[in-house]
């Protein structure tokens, strides 16, 4: 097994995008595409799939994304209190300047329903994390980090390691070379609440949670996503690094 098959299948839940929404390592913990202004799962939306275009993963297919939905799950199995690792390789649409979009997530945007997320915001990427529901204790994000362009490839990450740092890494998916990386290691909290009230509980890809007003701050449309995943524990930067090169395929085998 190729190392970067080992540390997908070590994923809570790793996405291919290979014409649906499911699971390939947890076949219970689907996502749902549904409508941005939803509070809940309805209505559903659909969405379409296209070849991802890339020589790193030539073959592949990858979710195309229309500025309208998110990718949300109500599984408990998302709701992690310790460390944990969130992962996808995108293709912006656009990047809109002085605008902020969220990317992965559970978190809710009003104090009392914080949680954590991977967003970004006007062009580069930002990284929150709560460890009472109430306030951000952390807001990751460097003005002059890298800033994101469209209809590139990027493998991003963010990394909570339990009362030590949160971490942003972009990398190259053809290869892996690390384009820009950020950590903090102060004032870091042991713990991101579990409750279902954090973002109503919601794990989801594309924007942040709104409770009954659905969500917003949704990626832009014509972004691509070729594959996702979460792990509940903090990759370690080598496992980070063998992702990038990795394709859907990785645990697609006994599907």
């Amino acid at each position: 097994m190729a190392p970067a098959q080992a540390v997908v299948r070590q994923a809570l839940a790793w996405w291919d995008f290979e014409g649906d929404m499911a699971d390939t390592i947890a076949p219970s913990r689907p996502l749902s595409p549904v409508a941005s202004h939803a509070a809940a799962f309805e209505p559903e939306v659909a969405v379409a799939y296209e070849a991802a275009g890339h020589p790193a993963f030539a073959g592949k297919r990858a979710v195309v994304l229309e500025g309208r939905e998110v990718l949300k799950s109500n599984n408990p199995a998302f709701r992690i209190g310790g460390s944990q690792t969130f992962w996808l390789r995108i293709n912006f649409g656009s990047v809109p300047g002085n605008a902020l979009v969220g990317l992965m997530g559970r978190t809710r945007a009003n104090n009392n329903h914080r949680g954590i997320a991977l967003q970004m915001s006007n062009g580069r990427l930002q990284g929150v994390l709560s460890g009472d529901g109430a306030v951000y204790d952390v807001v990751l994000q460097r003005p002059d980090s890298l800033l994101l362009e469209p209809g590139k490839w990027y493998d991003i990450s963010l990394r909570f390691d339990s009362g030590r740092s949160l971490r942003i890494d972009v990398r190259d998916p053809a290869g892996g070379a690390l384009l820009d990386s950020m950590v903090q290691t102060a004032n870091i909290p042991p713990s991101v609440p579990t409750g279902n009230n954090i973002g109503s509980g919601y794990f989801q890809i594309s924007g942040v949670n709104s409770g009954s007003g659905g969500s917003r701050w949704l990626l832009p449309r014509g972004t691509m996503i070729e594959a996702a995943g979460v792990w509940s524990f903090a990759l370690s930067d080598d496992q980070i690094g063998e992702l990038s090169g990795a394709s859907g395929a990785a645990a697609t085998q006994g599907r």
